[in-house]
């Protein structure tokens, strides 16, 4: 399936990168950007150096190459979520969490094990409690491990601060790949005298390196740590929606999210996280909302300033009959679900930044940022005009090509 202005022909191409950022400042990009005093290292007790351990690597995931990186960030938290009208809750090991002024809708970072629990007794779905189950939507196309609670990713060296990416990925890949990252820790741990090389993030795009010791059943995939919570009394639903870091979502990413949302009862949890609770977890948050039909503003549909920057979205909705409703819910969804990011104003920032500053990396990620934004105002318009699950996304927009 093309993108929607591939296949409509109508639109600017599109197409990567997502924004992590209060969104009051709407150019800032989702890099690594610390800005806290780095954590005690662990001694390195191992002689083998560094750079030999990383490339002499001999997993089928775990390769040469590769490292293996903590993928919690508490210096990505967005501070200002504590602040205002509406302070959001502090949970331990779950940064970014927030909920929706007005719906049980919730976001966060990739958690730890004790951040999934955390958030999950907030959302008064612990072992003694009596609330609904929540709906829990990992948007993560990236694999990732847990030792002994701690989630670890996959960065490559030659490309530090930036996911290694496998774009298209169903669940089950994404799966079957943390369970060879699994058994790929323990086979170099076993080689290793029972240790293994992990790399943490530090401030200011710095790295440090420490030795852990693995031991058995110290390693588990997501769904094994959903699993295990589940098995201690918590109530919670676990779905995957593999979305490439900063990308929009697909079609077939859509009618999944559409499976996974309608019908639930209105008092349900919806929860969503990626690596930092930013891009993707921020587009989920929105589309939960068009697909519970709480995208609009109380009484008329509110109507929607002419704004150049999105002339070709405004032609296509006239083309196929769509009127601007569609538009004014995304824009109010958005409005909604921007504590940690504005999806609309960052394509602004961006253009600014294209303008002033010849990098192509700019380009690309507003590409990417038009192309998630356009994709979600035709979502919109494909769930208004009827009976979304008896057409797939993809097959309605070629229908509207």
């Amino acid at each position: 399936m093309q993108p929607l202005s591939n296949s409509l022909g109508a639109l600017p191409a599109v197409g990567t990168k997502r924004m992590g950022r209060h969104h009051a400042s709407a150019e800032a990009s989702d890099t690594f950007q610390p800005a806290r005093a780095p954590q005690a290292v662990i001694p390195k007790p191992v002689a083998a150096t560094e750079a030999v351990v990383i490339q002499g690597r001999q997993g089928q995931e775990l390769r040469a190459g590769l490292m293996l990186v903590r993928d919690d960030f508490p210096f990505m938290h967005t501070s200002s979520l504590q602040d205002g009208e509406r302070p959001q809750p502090t949970l331990a090991g779950a940064f970014n969490f927030r909920r929706l002024p007005d719906a049980p809708i919730y976001g966060m970072s990739q958690p730890t094990a004790q951040g999934i629990r955390n958030a999950l007794n907030h959302l008064n779905a612990g072992p003694s409690s009596s609330g609904p189950a929540p709906h829990w939507i990992n948007m993560r196309e990236e694999p990732v491990v847990y030792l002994e609670g701690s989630p670890l990713f996959l960065m490559d060296t030659r490309r530090r601060f930036t996911n290694v990416e496998a774009p298209g990925s169903t669940v089950e890949q994404v799966e079957q790949r943390e369970e060879q990252i699994k058994q790929d820790i323990y086979a170099e741990a076993a080689r290793s005298g029972g240790k293994l090389l992990v790399h943490r993030v530090l401030p200011g795009q710095q790295m440090s390196y420490e030795w852990l010791e693995i031991a058995p059943d110290s390693v588990q995939t997501t769904r094994e740590v959903f699993e295990q919570v589940r098995s201690e009394g918590y109530r919670v639903e676990f779905h995957r929606v593999p979305v490439t870091d900063e990308q929009s979502p697909d079609p077939q990413d859509f009618d999944a999210l559409t499976r996974q949302l309608s019908g639930l009862p209105a008092d349900t949890p919806r929860v969503f996280n990626c690596q930092m609770g930013r891009g993707r977890t921020t587009t989920g948050m929105v589309a939960a909302q068009l697909v519970a039909g709480q995208a609009t503003a109380p009484g008329a549909p509110p109507k929607v300033k002419f704004d150049k920057t999105f002339a070709a979205i405004h032609s296509w909705l006239l083309q196929v009959g769509a009127g601007m409703v569609p538009l004014a819910g995304v824009n109010w969804a958005i409005a909604k679900a921007d504590a940690v990011q504005n999806l609309r104003d960052s394509i602004v920032g961006l253009q600014q930044k294209v303008r002033e500053d010849a990098n192509p990396e700019h380009s690309r990620r507003l590409d990417h940022y038009m192309h998630r934004y356009e994709q979600l105002v035709a979502y919109n318009a494909y769930l208004q005009e009827g009976n979304p699950t008896a057409t797939p996304f993809g097959e309605w927009l070629q229908s509207k090509a």
